[in-house]
């Protein structure tokens, strides 16, 4: 999605907002002098918004959902564990993802690496976006490249995107003990530039950590979309990249965004379930009557900030109370649709507590809680309800790879911990597994999510898996974590798009058919419970 307000979403002086498009939401602008909007399709929209201007109206105006969350990446032999060399070697079937596309979201690709060329040299990859100068690179300009000419195509400085797109659809390698699922499957790569300072600090996320916007993904998701119904191709997107900060329902725009698309046949969306399982930032409480619950945060040293957030199903709503380490006590904040701010002097930190009731995407109550400075040691919260006689909350900090490792509650909840948009139903969302002993990851996300939905759909190898290096052009690593299991589902539903939409065998397949299909097949394991 190339914007006319390339400058806008560019510079440090604007921020974004994210508007659902309506005659009632657009007019909310009026009241702004600088300002440009970013159309993406029929139903949402980025708006510019110059940051001097952006005040209490604005983000207290439109919704919680309308302010970008941030978004990490989901982390930092296995071919046959999946069935996918039977598919290959079936004379019937014979699928290596000819004819359909896998779309990378993510920090690049190395397009140089012999993964990513064909036999003669040129390369697989259609066409790279790179959202930083706004530039598509097409195919003839990688190979210029790639031939010695004078062209500057960005690379992958942090591996990623790379590891990703070798999984789903790199070229086989025997001497490496490497193959991409897919290897003739053409490569769409989207290089999401990092978010801003402003959504950095709002967020208080180191400088050294990659972070990127909401607003961003979506227009990376857009810029997909159009370049599938322009050239009527069948397209496996995926998506490695998750917040903890939400809702875990699938209720943000990138999220009703994806489901969206995940409706369009020859298309394909596929979410990681993160690596938030076991790092203690989930936290559901029960409260009965008017009694309070008590959770408790270990801050470590040199904590730059943190945001919570807390959410509860309608009617119920919860305020908060909060003692820091040195015993000072705040009592509750009343429930109010606006920001509060309180001063911790003694610690020298400040905290931000907004309250949104029936935040317009999930339907649900919200309690953000953002602290700025947090002081090293046990922050604790006291959460009250309504007075009702039974009634639930759960909370969850912010990714792990913003925090200090030593930032966790004292007392944790491991379920319902998939990054969203993993937690969008229509979408599919993939665990990961190691192929050599059959064992789960620990670290996966666990579901269900927030509404019960049963989430992840399955698991896919992605433990110690060989990927094609971020530098030089035949290296080789290894690399884990849901975002690689992602990567390999998407090059085995591009071997499903061939099937259908290529051969002609399911011309109206969709994501849905392909998450069917694909159970279908799945193996249980004798000692595991089921839904």
């Amino acid at each position: 999605m190339i914007s006319a307000c390339l400058n806008e979403l560019n510079s440090e002086e604007y921020t974004e907002f994210i508007i659902r498009n309506s005659a009632l939401a657009k007019r909310t602008l009026d009241n702004l002098e600088d300002y440009c909007v970013t159309e993406l399709n029929e139903k949402w929209s980025i708006v510019s918004v110059r940051a001097a201007d952006v005040g209490t109206y604005v983000y207290e105006s439109f919704s919680y959902a309308v302010f970008p969350l941030i978004y990490g990446l989901s982390d930092m032999g296995a071919v046959d564990a999946g069935g996918v060399t039977a598919v290959r070697m079936q004379p019937v079937l014979n699928l290596y993802g000819i004819g359909t596309y896998v779309a990378i979201i993510d920090t690049g690709i190395n397009w140089r690496h012999e993964a990513f060329r064909n036999n003669d040299g040129s390369t697989k990859i259609s066409v790279i976006w790179d959202q930083q100068s706004g530039i598509e690179y097409t195919r003839e300009e990688i190979n210029e490249a790639l031939m010695g000419n004078d062209i500057d195509i960005p690379g992958d400085e942090i591996g990623h995107g790379t590891y990703m797109a070798g999984i789903a659809c790199g070229n086989a390698a025997p001497a490496n003990s490497f193959s991409g699922v897919a290897p003739l499957a053409g490569i769409i790569v989207v290089k999401i530039k990092q978010c801003k300072d402003s959504l950095r600090n709002f967020y208080f996320v180191r400088d050294d950590v990659p972070a990127y916007a909401e607003t961003d993904i979506m227009r990376a998701v857009q810029y997909v979309s159009d370049y599938a119904e322009k050239n009527a191709v069948p397209v496996s997107v995926c998506i490695g990249l998750g917040t903890t900060i939400s809702s875990h329902s699938g209720a943000t725009p990138l999220a009703n965004m994806l489901a969206d698309e995940a409706g369009r046949i020859g298309r394909c969306i596929t979410t990681a379930t993160g690596n938030q399982g076991n790092e203690r930032l989930h936290f559901h409480g029960e409260v009965r009557g008017n009694e309070e619950v008590k959770a408790e945060i270990r801050v470590g040293e040199g904590e730059k900030g943190f945001t919570m957030t807390v959410w509860s199903k309608v009617p119920e709503s919860y305020s908060v109370a909060v003692v820091s380490p040195s015993g000072q006590y705040v009592s509750r904040i009343p429930v109010r649709n606006r920001t509060t701010v309180i001063n911790f002097p003694f610690e020298n930190t400040t905290m931000y507590v907004y309250y949104r009731r029936n935040e317009s995407l999930s339907s649900a109550n919200l309690l953000s809680i953002r602290m700025e400075r947090p002081a090293e040691g046990i922050w604790t919260f006291f959460f009250g309800g309504s007075g009702r006689a039974y009634g639930s909350f759960d909370a969850w900090i912010m990714n792990r790879e913003f925090l200090s490792s030593d930032t966790y509650f004292i007392e944790s909840t491991p379920d319902t911990t998939i990054t969203d948009p993993g937690n969008t139903i229509e979408v599919i969302t993939v665990s990961s597994y190691d192929y050599r002993d059959g064992a789960i990851a620990l670290k996966n996300g666990r579901g269900y999510n927030w509404y019960g939905a049963i989430k992840p759909d399955f698991a896919a190898p992605g433990v110690r898996l060989t990927v094609p290096s971020k530098i030089g052009s035949n290296g080789y690593t290894t690399a884990d974590g849901s975002s690689i299991a992602a990567a390999y589902y998407s090059g085995m539903a591009a071997l499903y798009l061939e099937y259908g939409i290529i051969r002609g065998n399911i011309p109206y397949i969709r994501t849905s058919d392909i998450k069917n299909i694909t159970i279908s097949g799945c193996r249980e394991k004798k000692e595991l419970e089921y839904p």
